[in-house]
């Protein structure tokens, strides 16, 4: 075996890694190596993976072999000593656990993605953060493997808690300087990876994982190890003659050019839905209730709600009236296409946005940061969070509310029509509430209240 990589210790011992063959694809050995030879006898001596413990174990190894004691030893006598005292010195090749592979873990996900709570893209996001990690610990930093392709070969025992601490180091490297907008954006991009790779072991889809017929080990580790702190942007609100440019567009302009389009804006702008929430949308959602109209969003054959949970969405009379004319038929969209055909119409709202002057990466999702927002300040984060469907408010603080709203930009949810002219209603903008009570840090005194 011919060494690949190697490194020379402080006490200069030589430890390499080895070369494997198999199916015409060389592979980087899984321990560190030293060459060793006592009494006309060469041999690769298997130490650990571990760098530092493999130095450690090279230096009691040779100095076994500078003992009094080893002149009447063979080798293979000195390292079963050394064995039997605790060190791993085994010229045995390393069991094979019995477990599935990742690339039967990526098949299971392809097949049966919608049992896992979550639509097929997000479960394969899922899947795709889990092999950027392994690529980046074991492929980039470690070397052990050579080909993202061999990634799929991999057992899931791969996936422990010390590849993602192995995985954090790698994504801030100790150059980084801390608290600075690249710090920033790297423990964001490493925190969305380390979400998604453990949301796809959380303990229901392990139950439905290993129904399928995956022999998984233990993942409580691995799902313990924290994301980074420090790493939220805080969302901060446009300019509210930006937001209010827009909103009048929507309603005075995007009625007469599309009307699909429409209903899709105003479902985003003013009840909060995400994408793939518009285009599911079925007219069997809107249920008027005891305390007002609601559009439940739930699970259907086609969608499946994030995080699995279904949520009432409070609307007004004045949106479930833009919708048009209700169609009871049985799984009819409110946008009145397929899935698919739904989907498209939200790719070119999109279009249209970015023409309309929403800047953002996601434009239909700035829609329904800037009703978050709006939402978050007139009724409180909690309220808030229920009715844009967030696993806690602390997202719902971070990513949507902001208290740099403007009291006036209520008039976009409260008069909706928008029906003055442009320069009015940015003349509006600027001026006080009539009426409105502020507290001594300028805010309105009865800024929370109870949703109606």
């Amino acid at each position: 075996m011919t060494p690949l990589r190697k490194f020379i210790t402080r006490s200069g011992h030589t430890l390499c890694k080895q070369v494997r063959q198999k199916n015409g694809k060389s592979y980087l050995s899984y321990d560190w190596y030293m060459r060793v030879q006592h009494r006309g006898c060469r041999k690769w001596v298997s130490l650990h993976e571990n760098p530092k413990t493999a130095e450690r174990m090279a230096n009691e190894l040779a100095a076994a072999l500078r003992s009094k004691e080893s002149n009447t030893r063979t080798l293979g006598e000195i390292l079963a000593a050394m064995e039997q005292s605790g060190e791993r010195f085994s010229p045995k090749p390393r069991a094979v656990q019995n477990v599935s592979t990742l690339g039967e873990l990526r098949d299971a996900v392809d097949l049966g993605g919608a049992n896992l709570g979550v639509n097929l893209v997000t479960a394969r996001e899922y899947v795709r953060s889990t092999f950027t990690i392994v690529w980046c610990v074991l492929g980039k930093r470690k070397k052990q493997i050579q080909w993202k392709s061999q990634i799929p070969e991999l057992p899931v025992s791969v996936l422990t808690a010390s590849l993602l601490y192995d995985f954090k180091s790698e994504r801030l490297p100790p150059g980084l300087q801390n608290h600075t907008e690249p710090a920033r954006r790297a423990k964001a991009t490493a925190n969305r990876h380390l979400r998604n790779t453990q949301a796809l072991f959380r303990d229901e889809r392990m139950q439905f994982l290993r129904a399928a017929g995956l022999r998984l080990p233990a993942m409580e580790e691995y799902r313990a190890v924290s994301t980074f702190t420090s790493a939220v942007q805080r969302y901060e609100l446009p300019e509210g003659e930006t937001i209010l440019r827009v909103a009048k567009k929507i309603v005075s302009e995007l009625p007469q050019e599309n009307r699909k389009l429409y209903v899709a804006a105003v479902l985003a702008l003013h009840a909060g839905l995400r994408r793939q929430e518009i285009a599911s949308a079925r007219w069997s959602w809107v249920v008027q209730e005891s305390d007002g109209l609601k559009l439940h969003v739930k699970a259907e054959e086609d969608f499946a709600p994030k995080f699995g949970t279904n949520r009432k969405v409070k609307i007004t009379g004045w949106l479930a009236a833009q919708l048009g004319h209700r169609d009871s038929a049985k799984g009819v969209t409110i946008l009145g296409g397929s899935l698919a055909d739904n989907l498209a119409t939200t790719e070119r709202l999109v279009l249209w946005l970015k023409g309309a002057g929403v800047t953002a990466k996601k434009p239909i999702h700035e829609l329904r940061k800037w009703f978050g927002s709006f939402f978050a300040t007139e009724y409180g984060i909690t309220v808030a969070q229920r009715q844009l469907g967030h696993s806690t408010p602390m997202i719902t603080n971070s990513h949507y509310a902001g208290i740099n709203f403007p009291p006036s930009l209520r008039m976009v949810w409260f008069d909706p029509e928008l029906s003055a002219p442009l320069e009015s209603l940015l003349a509006r903008l600027h001026q006080p509430v009539e009426g409105q009570i502020r507290d001594a840090f300028g805010f309105p005194a009865n800024r929370y209240h109870e949703a109606q």
